[in-house]
């Protein structure tokens, strides 16, 4: 799982949006702790598609710490919002159940 993670977080500044959004839903799936920060910093991705992954990877994570980065983008507009929205739910679920 080591390398994997070192793998997927490296993947998260590859040139490539769609390298990019494979390494963020991957660092969702691999359920490691260490990505919750990396995630929360490609919120700020210039590419919409990079932002929506990982925001949808901290909803499946679960941590209360991508709240406040993730409630910034909610308050946009459009798909990126919507799923940032449902990230925040998802984590405040979550954390009401824990």
């Amino acid at each position: 799982i080591l390398a994997a993670f070192d793998y997927l977080a490296q993947a998260l500044s590859d040139k490539d949006g769609d390298v990019r959004v494979v390494a963020a839903k991957g660092l969702g799936i691999l359920n490691d702790s260490r990505g919750i920060e990396l995630l929360i910093a490609t919120l700020r991705d210039p590419d919409d598609a990079v932002k929506e992954a990982a925001a949808e990877a901290l909803g499946d994570l679960g941590d209360s710490r991508a709240i406040p980065e993730l409630s910034i983008l909610a308050e946009g507009t459009g798909f990126k919002a919507d799923v940032a929205w449902q990230a925040v739910l998802k984590i405040q679920k979550r954390v009401q159940d824990h």
